[in-house]
């Protein structure tokens, strides 16, 4: 199994450095050093020599093992000279944990050769390979090295968080784009209630629900409206997202690199950037792949979903008329309940729910009109509200939680989400949401002396009554967000290593692998940009699909479903013009 001493970061050079560290001597006396530092007593310590250089410059992964090298004896001489307080754990403990962790490879080389039929070495050397090295020994090395880099980099976090924090929210307080070389991430803190639809999510105007799917969109809708609970206890209560209602309807961070449906996160984004009535931001847009050609295709493509419809799909979860016929013969797609739901919600446009009443006669069902009967919510409940830029007129109102926050409503291939921005990105001074982006998604928790000193929720305390372990999960959960939001993070600790340590470099190397990095960071930029207006194409699409296909030549009339009771009279006698032959709601058609 033989391999390049390159693949395992150039282990003999290490030792070379490491072990020649304290009297200043070069890796060799009779060859030269292409890459060099200073130590913290000012010697001269080779890295590369120049016949390791000549030997691999022309791999094809030359550079790049190259830059490995050089980081692993940085950072292992980083951690063995450093103030042991520098870091959270001593060089003992990661040794410790490195060999538990050969010690499970082990186990595991045993449990894999009793599985297969093969022996222990066998099994062990396949494990060596996957690894990337070729002894026990290296292995272990390759597992101390990690542990090490990992507390190096949470330093490096720590002492630079502010500065990552801001480049990962990609604006400031004032909206402004922050400088970076890497793409930001513009995060949403979301929370949903799902209901679970079994139906096809392409059946765009024929796909059915069942009296239980029915109830459930009803039963939700009723709770909202009632505005008895807040928005994260009817999630409990009611949302088929099981990991997220144990939380109240939480979500968590959704940000440009999350892998939601599209429906569900470029709903979010859509809403938020061009349906909702926002003042424009050409760094957000930006951020969020919104190009002008995608704010043409999807302005004024918000739905409006009367309450009045949601309710009844409730109501005419049967599928016989009032003297228990079968109308049209039991055919699936005219009873009421299939009709309102491909009326009212089966399409994959955001949608909001309003006090509009019913408008049989429209494709959509929207109207003008509203219900004069439902009034505003009342403070601190859920309920319907006037919300600017989203309602036509002061008389219309939309559902909100208890915060006066729009439920977003979209349809997914998983059923129905209501969704709830509880942070977004547009709320980036402490202004529109009480905090500012900066202190919303904290690292701290209360009992920190660093926390914000705010009288509203960020990220971390937004659970009420939340335990401290809770809280430090939440903690700990946005600090890993913004370690892990940059995939060239480890070229930001190259850089300080290259100015504390004094690298220098013989020849071109140094300008190689600069350009090396600066080549991934704007290959990284590249395809992040690449994902998201990939993502927007597909989504676009799918709306184009769902146009084509929900035509008044398509969908049922709802007259069919407010006819669907009285269809038979009391002899079983088909009486209504509609439900006969050649009839708007004739089954046949």
């Amino acid at each position: 199994m033989k391999r390049s001493k390159l693949s395992i970061g150039l282990v003999t050079s290490f030792i070379a450095a490491m072990g020649l560290t304290a009297c200043g001597s070069t890796v060799t006396s009779n060859d030269k050093n292409v890459v060099s530092f200073k130590d913290y007593d000012g010697n001269e310590v080779g890295i590369i020599t120049n016949s390791i250089y000549e030997e691999y410059k022309n791999s094809s992964a030359g550079i790049s093992k190259f830059y490995d090298a050089i980081m692993e004896v940085l950072i292992r001489y980083e951690f063995e000279t450093a103030d042991t307080t520098k870091f959270a754990k001593t060089y003992e403990q990661i040794k410790l944990e490195a060999e538990r962790r050969v010690e499970d490879k082990k186990t595991e080389a045993s449990s894999n050769a009793d599985n297969n039929g093969t022996s222990y070495s066998t099994e062990w050397e396949a494990i060596l390979e996957g690894e990337g090295v070729e002894t026990e020994d290296e292995l272990l090395e390759k597992y101390i090295y990690a542990g090490e880099k990992e507390e190096i980099e949470d330093w490096y976090l720590k002492e630079n968080l502010e500065t990552l924090k801001a480049e990962y929210l990609g604006v400031d307080g004032t909206g402004a784009k922050v400088a970076s070389k890497v793409s930001a991430r513009l995060p949403y803190h979301i929370r949903h209630i799902l209901v679970k639809v079994s139906s096809g999510a392409t059946n765009f105007y024929n796909g059915t629900v069942s009296a239980d799917e029915a109830k459930n969109l009803a039963a939700v809708a009723k709770a909202l409206v009632d505005g008895k609970d807040t928005f994260g206890q009817i999630a409990y209560y009611y949302s088929e997202d099981t990991g997220s209602a144990a939380l109240y309807g939480d979500l968590g961070i959704m940000d440009t690199s999350t892998s939601f449906v599209n429906e569900f996160k470029l709903g979010i984004y859509a809403y938020d950037a061009i349906l909702s009535g926002r003042t424009e931001n050409a760094t957000i847009e930006a951020g969020l792949g919104i190009t002008p050609d995608v704010k043409a295709e999807l302005a004024g493509g918000l739905s409006y979903v009367p309450y009045e419809a949601i309710k009844e799909l409730g109501n005419v979860k049967d599928v016989t008329d009032d003297d228990g016929i079968r109308v049209n013969g039991g055919n699936e797609n005219y009873y009421p309940r299939n009709i309102l739901w491909n009326k009212y919600l089966n399409h994959h446009n955001p949608f909001v729910i309003t006090n509009n009443v019913r408008n049989p006669n429209d494709l959509n069902g929207e109207t003008t009109s509203v219900d004069v009967t439902i009034t505003e919510a009342a403070a601190g409940k859920t309920g319907f509200r006037y919300v600017p830029g989203v309602c036509a007129t002061t008389n219309q109102k939309v559902l909100t939680d208890e915060a006066g926050r729009v439920l977003i409503g979209v349809r997914s291939e998983h059923g129905i989400h209501l969704m709830v921005m509880q942070k977004s990105i547009y709320d980036f001074d402490a202004t529109t949401n009480g905090i500012s982006l900066n202190d919303y998604y904290t690292t701290y928790t209360p009992a920190d002396a660093q926390y914000p000193n705010v009288n509203v929720p960020t990220y971390v305390t937004y659970l009420s009554n939340a335990s401290q372990s809770v809280l430090n999960e939440r903690a700990t959960k946005v600090k890993d967000t913004i370690k892990s939001f940059d995939s060239t993070y480890g070229y930001r600790l190259y850089n300080y290593f290259l100015d504390q340590y004094k690298l220098t470099f013989n020849g071109d190397l140094g300008e190689e692998i600069s350009n090396y990095i600066a080549a991934q960071q704007e290959y990284n930029i590249w395809t992040n940009e690449k994902d998201m207006a990939k993502a927007w194409r597909t989504y676009l699409e799918l709306l184009d699909v769902q146009e084509a296909n929900r035509t008044t030549e398509r969908l049922i009339p709802e007259v069919c479903a407010i006819k669907f009771r009285d269809a038979y009279n009391s002899k079983g006698e088909l009486y209504d013009a509609d439900f006969k032959e050649g009839g708007q709601c004739y089954y046949a058609n």
